[in-house]
């Protein structure tokens, strides 16, 4: 019998990295603000010959390399990606030229914020147990603020592919979910513009309400809620211990009250609203060894997402990456409960089983820019990549001609 998962992760993030510490300095910030505030130690920065387009096809190259899957038996090919580089054609159609893929490939991309990979990921999943096929999801995103904006410290980018089968070797996913979404002007891109607009107080709200009402639609689907990790989207990583917090307390409802629980929910996401997280991350801290079972169930899905940063409808599945490399062997049989969120907005909730871990993925080694290289390459300056999938150099251009690419 078929089944929802995935057997294997492929990771593609730029070597130019821009330290937290620098920025701060160069901003006239206490470097604490960035590195303590936010949980960051700096950002992945593409070079000029790199878009969503080249990081999504060297973490395919990596996926393929990592699990010897032939090209040719990838039936459905979908890019979660809120930086698509043309309106009508998708990232997934120009891999199409760089690897082998066949011409019965269904290829196309799927778009809500940083939830968009989590959604192709559930469509892949299955499409492959219903035609017992082999799919690939691909999360890519160049996560851009302004120069010198407040959302600035909060940058990243790359890459991770997720190789969804009928026979999940790595990750089996159980069928019930939990969802929340509404219409929420917290987050935009708007169009013509490489720069996200947000309300980042506003959009954190969100995100734990969100985080709320998933768990309680979870639960009213089926959803099993015991679980041995917790891994949620990471736009930097010290919202990680505030999702924690606001987990915490919707399981201790659940716990008091199991069979009246949509009161205590509603109250809890009315007291997020109120601005009561402080409050709300005090109480959790005193339950019993809230620190031990954060350190346990989602400090390990940090380290790779506070050296790159922000990649958008990846950062959860980078957060997974890590979690499965820092446990190795111990992750088999483990449970792990994913939050996943976009602003906007939409959430999930949903649970899988590790089987067979043999993930090590191994980041690049860093290589720092000066905070003026990167104000260099922001305003459009050449710093060229060598190595993987770039667009080719014309003329110290892009490489995009008459919107053809190359």
């Amino acid at each position: 019998m078929n089944q929802r998962g995935i057997s294997g992760i492929g990771i593609a993030v730029p070597r130019n990295i821009l330290r937290l510490e620098d920025l701060a300095r160069a901003r006239g910030i206490p470097p604490g603000k960035f590195i303590n505030g936010l949980g960051q130690e700096s950002f992945a920065v593409p070079c000029t010959n790199q878009d969503s387009v080249t990081l999504a096809a060297d973490a395919l190259d990596d996926l393929i390399r990592r699990t010897g899957i032939d090209p040719g038996d990838i039936g459905r090919l979908v890019v979660g990606t809120e930086t698509e580089v043309d309106h009508a054609k998708s990232i997934s159609s120009y891999l199409m030229d760089l690897f082998p893929l066949p011409r019965t490939c269904e290829t196309f991309e799927v778009k809500q914020a940083c939830i968009g990979g989590t959604y192709a990921l559930n469509d892949a999943m299955d499409w492959s147990s219903l035609r017992g096929k082999i799919a690939v999801v691909i999360n890519s995103d160049i996560s851009r603020y302004e120069i010198g904006g407040a959302g600035e410290p909060t940058q990243g980018a790359g890459a991770v592919a997720l190789l969804v089968t009928p026979q999940p070797s790595l990750l089996t996913f159980d069928l019930p979910t939990g969802t929340s979404s509404g219409n929420e002007n917290t987050f935009y891109r708007p169009l013509g513009s490489e720069h996200a607009i947000v309300d980042g107080k506003e959009s954190v709200k969100h995100y734990l309400a969100g985080l709320v009402r998933c768990y309680d639609d979870f639960l009213k689907n089926d959803g099993n809620p015991e679980h041995d990790l917790f891994v949620s989207h990471l736009p930097y990583t010290a919202i990680a211990k505030k999702a924690f917090a606001v987990f915490t307390l919707v399981q201790k409802i659940r716990e008091a009250s199991p069979d009246a629980t949509e009161d205590g929910f509603a109250e809890l996401v009315e007291r997020i609203f109120a601005g009561e997280l402080k409050e709300i991350i005090e109480e959790a801290k005193a339950t019993p060894d809230f620190e031990d079972r954060f350190q346990t169930q989602t400090a390990p899905s940090l380290p790779f997402s506070r050296r790159v940063g922000n990649i958008y409808t990846g950062s959860m599945y980078l957060g997974l990456s890590s979690v499965l490399t820092e446990l190795g062997e111990q992750a088999n049989g483990q449970s792990i409960l994913f939050y996943s969120f976009g602003s906007g907005s939409s959430a999930k909730m949903m649970r899988a089983t590790v089987q067979d871990n043999r993930v090590d993925v191994r980041l690049p080694t860093p290589i720092p820019l000066t905070v003026q290289d990167y104000e260099h390459v922001r305003r459009g300056g050449i710093i060229l990549e060598d190595r993987g999938v770039v667009i080719k150099s014309i003329d110290g251009l892009t490489g995009i001609r008459q919107y053809k690419r190359t």
